[in-house]
């Protein structure tokens, strides 16, 4: 049995990760999009037992424009100004959850500061995806944008926090925490 588990798979393999942690796995590493709430509800049973970590996204881009995001949320320069913020989601047709974790996510980084955000999602063109922040306020516009063409830098990241695991205890964690956490050793 390997000592971490990382799923890639979808919301039914759950029943498998579950079987796995049982017989001893030490950690779960979960990539799977579109997990229900029930779904969800187990992982989070699993992380009393073990670290588990949720990875809506593994790109390092991706959790950069998150942190871009927060720090525009709360942005006192914008005081005073009507802005409209929205998050454009552009993945191939061939993903199946629309908005996808990564815009769900931008979205609400930029609702933390107490705002509203449109998010527009699109299903078609080249793999693998282009995730675009774009915020309105006054005459001017800001966009920061990320374009994805190619999982080999996200594998990486994904069996690099698969070896950070053993430094965790069991609980629940977010990618962009672990990031955080350990941005020294998945930089190297």
């Amino acid at each position: 049995m390997p000592p971490v588990i990382v799923d890639a798979s979808s919301p039914s393999g759950l029943d498998t990760v579950v079987a796995a942690v049982e017989r001893g796995a030490r950690g779960v590493v979960s990539c799977v999009s579109g997990i229900p709430a029930d779904g969800q509800a187990r992982l989070r049973a699993l992380a009393a037992r073990v670290p588990v970590i949720v990875v809506a996204n593994a790109s390092v881009g991706s959790h950069l424009q998150l942190a871009v995001a927060r720090l525009l949320a709360w942005s006192p320069l914008l005081d005073g100004y009507d802005a409209a913020w929205s998050v454009v989601d552009r993945h191939p047709a061939t993903k199946r959850d629309a908005p996808s974790a990564t815009a769900v996510r931008l979205a609400d980084a930029v609702r933390s500061g107490h705002t509203d955000v449109t998010i527009r999602s699109d299903r078609h063109g080249e793999p693998v995806a282009d995730h675009t922040l774009v915020l309105e306020f006054g005459s001017e516009s800001l966009r920061i944008a990320h374009s994805v063409r190619s999982l080999d830098n996200s594998a990486r990241q994904v069996a690099r926090l698969a070896l950070l695991i053993a430094d965790l205890p069991a609980g629940h964690y977010c990618v962009n925490d672990v990031y955080e956490r350990f941005a020294a050793k998945l930089s190297g």
